[in-house]
């Protein structure tokens, strides 16, 4: 097995207000008994809190016009005021921040802070609904308020579950509630999914086949990336790849294996290259639950051995 050090995941909020520089942002974090850092001190650890100013001299009203419940034109005005913002991280993950978020959400609240963005998605959140969102007595409404939804006629999906350590979801046609409804049972009921299992919002709905897909809608460079994927929930009926548990995991990650391949042959890997490298790639039988462990300490999702070839065409153009 990998000896790499686990990625610790990191939750990034944007909170436009009128501090002048970062010594005055500090000076409203003071009463966050918690381990503070800057940008300029490294990588975050788990459980720590970074921060910094951003300025902007046009205001942050167009960062904060997206939310799921549409335009708020109170908190757009307010943001659009404030030529700083504060740029908050946090080392762990949405659905386990929440005693330091809430920390630190009031401090900033109380210090002039006017609502904030969530940069995994770019969703927008005023604080009444932040809050009820970070004290309500299961994660949905967090799931819900800190993602987005997209719908273009050919597809929906959503975007930023990679603040949960989670994929997005993606299904053919206009159907919101569905993956929103999957991504809120992702986090909620936190099950062990996999590539070939099916799933269902109730006992009366059609059951779907879900297979893992890379990222392709946003950039590695944009914050929107989800590097666990989405899943593909397919139309009801139509069968999934078969998986097993235990399930043979590849090492290392194919995704890896085959970028070395294509920087020593100096050319696009075949089919059949790319077959072959599934085939002959060194697998360890792990259970399901242990390729989820082995998935986020890495930080990725690797492609699907089943679909390596159509997958590797969306992992190579995003490299």
């Amino acid at each position: 097995m990998s000896t790499a050090q686990p990625v610790v995941p990191s939750v990034f909020l944007l909170v436009p207000g009128p501090w002048e520089d970062e010594a005055s942002l500090l000076d409203a974090l003071a009463t966050v008994t918690l381990p503070l850092g800057t940008f300029d001190d490294g990588p975050i650890a788990a459980d720590h809190v970074r921060f910094g100013l951003v300025q902007d001299p046009a205001g942050f009203g167009n960062a904060l016009s997206w939310s799921r419940d549409g335009q708020r034109d109170e908190l757009v005005a307010a943001a659009n005021a404030c030529t700083a913002a504060a740029l908050i991280e946090v080392g762990t993950t949405l659905d386990l921040a929440i005693p330091t978020l809430r920390k630190i959400s009031e401090a900033l609240r109380t210090s002039g802070g006017v609502g904030i963005r969530v940069e995994s998605s770019g969703a927008a959140v005023d604080w009444p609904t932040w809050f009820a969102a970070l004290d309500a007595s299961t994660a949905h409404e967090l799931v819900h308020h800190t993602t987005l939804l997209v719908a273009d006629g050919k597809v929906t999906y959503t975007t930023g579950m990679h603040a949960f350590q989670r994929p997005d979801a993606l299904v053919e046609g206009h159907d919101p509630d569905l993956v929103s409804v999957f991504c809120s049972f992702q986090v909620v009921e936190d099950p062990v999914l996999m590539t070939g299992h099916t799933y269902g919002a109730d006992a009366d709905q059609p059951r779907r086949a879900i297979e893992r897909w890379p990222d392709y809608r946003f950039g590695p460079d944009d914050g929107r990336h989800n590097p666990f994927g989405f899943w593909r929930l397919t139309e009801p009926g139509v069968p999934g790849p078969v998986t097993s548990d235990p399930l043979p995991v590849i090492i290392p990650p194919l995704v890896v294996t085959l970028a070395a391949a294509e920087r020593e042959q100096g050319r696009p890997l075949t089919q059949e290259e790319v077959e072959a490298h599934v085939a002959d790639g060194a697998a360890t039988m792990v259970s399901a639950i242990e390729a989820i462990r082995l998935e986020r300490a890495r930080g990725y999702a690797d492609i699907e051995p089943s679909l390596a070839w159509g997958q590797w065409q969306i992992a190579r153009s995003l490299a």
